[in-house]
């Protein structure tokens, strides 16, 4: 029983560090001009000295170091499904913390990918 706990909050950990590494990345490259064909390069040089954008990645490292861990002690189509929490943490986080508009289609998406990941941790 402790072992699950353990599987589960690393697999939660991966996803908080993923979470708030998206975050990270979208208030980053808003901070920059939007890209163009014509400036990209400029675009990626500003990206990628822009302190935000630099600790996303960190965190991204973070994150990945971690799942490799996860994958070592667990099976990756139970993982993965957990993972999966991005897609309802990360809609929400950026309907908080950005100020993005949430549509009635992500939420009635969000509330089914919840039932999937309660229906699988349950069954398990």
């Amino acid at each position: 029983m402790q072992q699950k706990k353990q599987k589960m909050a690393l697999i939660l950990t991966c996803v908080i560090f993923s979470v708030a590494g998206q975050l990270l990345l979208k208030w980053g490259v808003s901070k920059i001009d939007s890209f163009h064909v014509r400036s990209s390069l400029l675009f990626f040089i500003k990206a990628f000295t822009n302190p935000l954008v630099i600790l996303a990645l960190v965190l991204y490292g973070f994150s990945f170091s971690l799942w490799l861990i996860v994958l070592s002690r667990e099976r990756l189509g139970f993982a993965y499904l957990f993972f999966g929490l991005t897609y309802i943490f990360i809609p929400l986080a950026s309907w908080r913390f950005l100020g993005e508009e949430l549509t009635l289609s992500q939420i009635l998406g969000m509330i089914l990918i919840t039932a999937g990941v309660i229906i699988v941790g349950a069954g398990r």
